[in-house]
């Protein structure tokens, strides 16, 4: 305990992610980036205006498909819907996603349909998750003296951290 006492810890350094692993993090992580980092469909289905939707069953022309991993940038218009995959952008106009199996359509894959029957009423929101709701940028998502495990170096890259504030080894 003497001994303890008259140590003095170490100068903090900078290091790369993977060279932090094991290493006691020096001070308050936030985040630079949101998660999700752009709002996006929590389901398969057909990207939709719920006020289109509101008096279902309807039936709307679907208009385009979008996978997951590709660009925003399309546009919902009134009486259309747009065929999604988890995780892919919600397009803009869109603000519900009625999953696949209330719909007429199949789920899986296969060709882009002409037209879907909506089952049942989606409100807005529905199956929709929006940017920065798990994580909204400079919110703290790891606390000064957390020993930096694989969970903490994922944490800090998913906001936006390549490198991280920590206390060397002696």
């Amino acid at each position: 305990a003497k001994v303890l006492a008259l140590a003095e810890p170490l100068p903090t350094v900078t290091l790369g992610l993977l060279e932090c692993l094991g290493l006691p993090v020096a001070r308050d992580v936030t985040a630079l980036l949101p998660v999700p980092t752009f709002t996006n469909s929590a389901m398969d289905g057909y990207a939709v205006r719920s006020a289109d939707v509101a008096s279902a069953p309807v039936r709307l022309e679907v208009t385009a498909d979008i996978p997951a991993g590709t660009s925003p940038g399309l546009r919902v218009r009134p009486g259309q819907a747009h065929r999604i995959m988890t995780g892919a952008p919600l397009p803009v106009g869109a603000d519900a996603v009625v999953p696949v199996e209330l719909t007429d359509q199949r789920a899986g894959a296969h060709p882009l349909p002409r037209h879907v029957t909506i089952h049942q009423p989606e409100p807005a929101g529905a199956n929709v998750r929006t940017e920065g709701e798990d994580v909204s940028v400079g919110a703290t998502v790891i606390e000064a003296g957390v020993i930096a495990d694989a969970a903490v170096l994922a944490a800090a890259a998913a906001v936006g951290h390549s490198e991280l504030l920590v206390r060397p080894r002696p």
